[in-house]
């Protein structure tokens, strides 16, 4: 039997993880693109942050899902990796004050859950040569002191920089990281997207992977089941951290699930979702990216299927499952489905559904949604807004 979330009392006082375990989750991400004011002084910081969260709390949404680490970086004062550049602006200046503490503060005061959201293996997305990166970053160390032996631990693939999972000291780097957080700040949530393996290219992992070979021996696992033991080991660590800190754990994975794992997130991500969500010790709950309408040319990508698809998937009753909500699709055709440029109310109609399927909320993606003046974006979000 799954587990639902019942309002609590009007007057029963929780705290604001008590509040978002209690009720249906309504939440919102903050990107790394939507945080580029870090250097203000702290008044104006917290009155900056204070207002996206009295939008997201004025709207009716009552947890946030706020950007930490999007580039092996730390948009809070972190003894492991560089400030990040979105936050800090171009000429480099840190903030003088713990923005971590200060976004917390304000958002809880406005009665909203804090989850911190990592992106765990990407180190940059566009990566233009070692010189280019900050020089308290450790994939910079690794990529320049004397040691070759480090030299895998952090690979080029698809463009960008990655962390090699299948390295002890990239793990523990990630863990020490996450940990970091946890044992510091009073938040209620460590939150992973999608971002796991860059790529299925043999190469990228060679080493690593040949080095396993040589110490396993005649039992050593193929590949893709080594990549995704890579994996597992990461989340379960994060889950362990983050259940001795009293903090909830969730992974935010790609839309396309079945039950046979013929998905993306298991064949090129090596992500096993449904191991995490049918075994004790992975997560408290998944959102998936449902960032489709109803209308959508491919049957299997429609919303009513995708959401009929995770559903039907075992699920621990300890494990819940919120919805992504892509907001970001407003006024724009999709794969050639005119929807979101005509239609007002989709936002509506999909947690509307969610409820009946039988979800336990849902996350949109993104803040920009309140900010946007076009008046479909408005008419949406109004509309969204009356059945919260």
């Amino acid at each position: 039997m799954l587990r639902r979330f019942c309002p609590p009392s009007p007057t029963e006082e929780r705290t604001p993880s008590e509040t978002a375990a209690a009720q249906e989750l309504r939440g919102i991400w903050i990107s790394c693109y939507e945080l580029n004011f870090g250097c203000l002084p702290e008044a104006d910081f917290r009155a900056k942050i204070g207002e996206m969260f009295d939008r997201a709390a004025g709207g009716g949404l009552n947890a946030v899902f706020v950007h930490l680490r999007a580039n092996s970086d730390a948009f809070y004062p972190s003894a492991r990796f560089p400030w990040a550049k979105q936050f800090t602006g171009k000429d480099g200046s840190t903030p003088a004050f713990d923005t971590l503490s200060a976004m917390i503060e304000e958002a809880h005061a406005r009665g909203l859950a804090f989850h911190g959201w990592l992106n765990p293996y990407r180190i940059t997305g566009s990566y233009s040569g070692v010189e280019a990166l900050d020089d308290r970053q450790p994939a910079k160390r690794w990529l320049t002191d004397e040691d070759s032996a480090n030299d895998g631990w952090a690979v080029e693939a698809a463009g960008g920089l990655y962390y090699n999972p299948g390295v002890g000291e990239v793990q523990r780097l990630i863990l020490d990281g996450v940990r970091e957080i946890a044992e510091n700040y009073p938040l209620d949530g460590i939150h992973f997207d999608d971002y796991f393996y860059p790529t299925t290219d043999q190469a990228f992992d060679a080493a690593a992977y040949n080095a396993y070979l040589e110490s396993a021996g005649k039992g050593a696992m193929p590949l893709d089941d080594w990549r995704r033991t890579n994996v597992n080991a990461l989340v379960t660590g994060v889950y362990s951290i983050c259940k001795s800190y009293g903090k909830l754990f969730g992974i935010s994975p790609a839309a396309a699930i079945s039950k046979n794992h013929s998905d993306r997130n298991y064949t090129e991500l090596y992500a096993d979702i449904p191991l995490w969500m049918s075994n004790e010790g992975y997560v408290d709950y998944i959102a998936p990216q449902l960032y489709f309408g109803f209308d959508y040319p491919y049957a299997s990508f429609t919303y009513n299927r995708l959401v009929e698809s995770w559903m039907s998937l075992p699920r621990l009753e300890s494990v819940r499952l919120y919805v992504g909500l892509g907001t970001y699709k407003i006024g724009t055709q999709d794969a050639g489905s005119t929807e979101w440029m005509t239609a007002d109310d989709i936002l509506k109609r999909q947690v509307l559904l969610e409820r009946e399927a039988g979800c336990d909320g849902f996350i949109l993606y993104s803040y920009t949604a309140f900010t946007n003046t076009e008046p479909l974006f408005q008419t949406q979000m109004q509309n969204l807004q009356s059945v919260l």
